[in-house]
């Protein structure tokens, strides 16, 4: 079973490679990734080095759908629920990204990880395995 990261965020806003190689490491000195981790061009299985023991997870980055809130209104509609704050987050954002792992050591270097790009970009992020709906 997958384990997610979900990070909603402003593309203009995602910090460089080399900022975010270097806020991870001071985050979290136990992981290393490689040099070529760079939000703009990656894509697939992120090799990466945590606590000494190799590992990784699985990076997504994509446009956020524009239907996206319109689909979330009408789940919304249909539930017969109120908004609760995640609207805003769909339309004030334009970038989608999701970090993925399967096992104890991806899941904490997933987290590491997502935790200081939800930090330098100002993004919203979400662990799907705690909260069925957003807060």
């Amino acid at each position: 079973m997958s384990y997610d990261f979900l990070i909603y965020a402003c593309r203009e806003r995602l910090p460089p490679a080399r900022r975010l190689r270097s806020e991870l490491l001071a985050a979290s000195p136990s992981i290393a990734v490689p040099v070529s981790f760079d939000l703009e061009s990656s894509c697939g299985y992120v090799p990466v080095d945590f606590g000494g023991q190799p590992t990784g997870f699985v990076l997504l980055v994509s446009q956020l759908r524009k239907d996206a809130a319109k689909d979330y209104v009408q789940d919304l509609e249909e539930a017969g629920e109120a908004d609760d704050g995640f609207l805003e987050v769909l339309t004030s954002n334009d970038t989608f990204i999701s970090l993925s792992a399967q096992d104890d050591q991806e899941v904490a270097a997933a987290r590491a990880a997502a935790i200081v790009i939800a930090r330098l970009s100002g993004a919203y992020l979400r662990d799907p395995q705690i909260a069925k709906k957003p807060t």
